[in-house]
């Protein structure tokens, strides 16, 4: 019989004990094992979104989405660049290797569309992909009679949450949004002696 063996068999009380104190030092170090769902894992991309209010998905990708993707070939690292182009909204992917310095490549990308001259009112805004960017809370307002759910989130419930340690963003959605439509009778139009290119609105 080997060393442990014999031990084992003088000292059962002993091996009894630490056996013991072994399964209590696991069960309370899995106790204090933190688990995530979503945990915070970063992905090697960063993704630019464009908002051109009112162009159609051609002038996006003309005017806003080749430009960039142009001088973005040039950024350090980016082994894939993947573009889409909606009404108003274009999106650039910007995929790069998992041992890339994202703080970096950030820092390039926001040069590089720096560097251009976008058409006025074009806005864009770079964000990293996440499972921490991931919404984790959801709330639902309803209004009732004249209450102006729009002002009171913008004024009162947006500022505080933005003020709660940890929160990244706060975003909404489904809002109503009031459009004004102006159809223009061509004859009486022309009568006036207003044509196409120089019919302006006030």
């Amino acid at each position: 019989m080997n060393f442990l063996t014999k031990f084992s068999l003088k000292n059962a009380t002993a091996v009894f004990i630490i056996s013991f104190l072994l399964i209590v030092l696991g069960l309370y170090s899995f106790s204090r094992l933190k688990i995530d769902l979503l945990p915070n894992i970063e992905f090697p991309q960063l993704s630019v979104q464009v908002v051109y209010p009112g162009a159609s998905p051609e002038d996006v990708d003309d005017l806003i989405i080749t430009p960039i993707e142009e001088e973005l070939e040039g950024i350090e690292g980016a082994t894939e660049i993947q573009s889409v182009s909606y009404e108003t909204i274009g999106i650039i992917n910007i995929q790069f290797p998992f041992d890339t310095d994202l703080d970096r490549a950030e820092q390039q990308t926001e040069s590089a569309i720096r560097g251009l001259e976008l058409p006025e009112g074009a806005e864009t805004e770079i964000s990293r992909l996440s499972f921490g960017s991931f919404p984790i809370f959801n709330i639902s307002l309803f209004g009732k009679g004249q209450d102006n759910i729009e002002e009171l989130l913008n004024k009162e419930v947006i500022p505080e949450l933005n003020k709660i340690p940890g929160i990244n963003s706060v975003s909404v959605g489904g809002l109503k949004e009031e459009s004004l439509q102006i159809t223009v009778n061509n004859e009486k139009a022309t009568a006036a002696g207003l044509s196409k290119p120089n019919k302006t609105t006030n």
